[in-house]
């Protein structure tokens, strides 16, 4: 056992010590799935009321759900790809044609991203993107070995492995 989980293992047994509770190894489990359980919640909301403080919708988008695309579509590609994403998600100002909207996160995914930090910085490049426009106006994003659509014009950027473009102003 690492020093940390030592740490945490006192820290609770120390918690129950004073609260007069003597818990089993079982019982000693269930607390650290409960405090874990906290700690996420306390973290959701938190985001959520910066959220509500600072103002996260885009017209037809809901904070939620695009955060939900941002972790579906490029929850691996840190926060500055998540920021590309989201304005691409801005622009768009629907869901329609992201692939990530529809990926099913399991409850194992949600808990490791949030240890991990990944849900608070899809909340945060969400906010982030409202001020942006690092993509230039892109609509669209693909990678280099996605056949390149009639609907890719203009190339705005590239990120990584990703090239964002938008359309010709007719």
């Amino acid at each position: 056992m690492d020093y940390s989980k030592q740490h945490d293992h006192a820290a609770i047994k120390s918690i129950l010590k004073n609260c007069r509770l003597v818990a089993t190894p079982k019982q000693e489990k269930s607390a650290y799935i409960l405090i874990g359980c906290i700690a996420i919640a306390c973290a959701l909301l938190i985001v959520g009321c910066i959220e509500d403080a600072f103002g996260s919708e885009s017209p037809g988008i809901p904070g939620n759900v695009a955060v939900q695309c941002l972790l579906g579509e490029a929850r691996s590609h840190g926060y500055d790809g998540m920021v590309l994403v989201a304005e691409v998600l801005r622009n768009r100002g629907n869901t329609k044609g992201m692939y990530g909207c529809n990926v099913k996160i399991t409850d194992k995914e949600m808990a490791y991203m949030t240890i991990k930090g990944i849900i608070a910085e899809a909340h945060l490049a969400w906010l982030d993107s409202a001020d942006s426009n690092i993509t230039d106006g892109a609509l669209y994003f693909r990678q280099p070995n996605e056949k390149i659509q009639p609907w890719h014009q203009i190339e705005t950027y590239r990120h990584k492995n990703h090239i964002f473009y938008k359309e010709v102003k007719k």
